[in-house]
């Protein structure tokens, strides 16, 4: 984990890997925030992208001297950029304090939403033909598609074939599910 300093200066210098790690630990947040509030996942890219280019620019201009958690004041920051949207859209902005308030609660909505997406993977799986589902628990089970292909006596070459093929129809299937577009919004 790196020091806020460290973060700072990664943001500052544009590091590939320290941007990376700042989106990774930030995004998640922003884009359930903006979701809960009327949103899309477009919207919220673009917040994340407003916020990222306005905290550079405080750095830049040595305006900023946070007191907290650089992810903290992206993530307070995000969120007023988000509501001045809102009002500029004229939209009411519902606080949803009860939600925010607590870490915990996002913490098991995101779990729910999670379990919610593997039993709608589980369904359409089960409806796959054993020989597909076998390839598929073999490469689940971290097996190298070398290694399931000599397990089931078939060439690689089919063993990916029948690996995409059954996750296009997978994917298919799964999209046709009223679900599924929920649980990707």
């Amino acid at each position: 984990m790196q020091t806020q300093d460290h973060m700072i200066n990664g943001i500052l210098t544009g590091d590939e890997r320290i941007l990376d790690a700042f989106y990774q630990h930030n995004f998640a947040a922003v884009r359930r925030y903006v979701l809960l509030h009327r949103g899309t996942i477009e919207d919220a890219e673009d917040i994340f992208q407003e916020a990222l280019l306005l905290l550079y620019q405080k750095l830049k201009r040595n305006e900023l001297h946070i007191q907290t958690s650089i992810h903290g004041y992206f993530y307070g920051v995000s969120k007023n950029l988000w509501r001045n949207r809102l009002r500029q859209q004229k939209l009411v902005y519902c606080e949803l304090s009860e939600i925010e308030s607590s870490e915990a609660q996002l913490a098991v909505m995101q779990q729910l939403e999670d379990e919610a997406k593997v039993q709608l993977f589980q369904q359409y799986f089960e409806q796959l033909n054993s020989a597909s589902q076998q390839i598929w628990k073999l490469f689940f089970a971290g097996c190298s598609t070398r290694a399931i292909a000599e397990r089931l006596g078939a060439s690689e070459g089919s063993v990916r074939k029948k690996k995409f093929d059954t996750k296009k129809k997978l994917v298919e299937l799964m999209q046709h599910d009223p679900r599924y577009a929920e649980l990707c919004a």
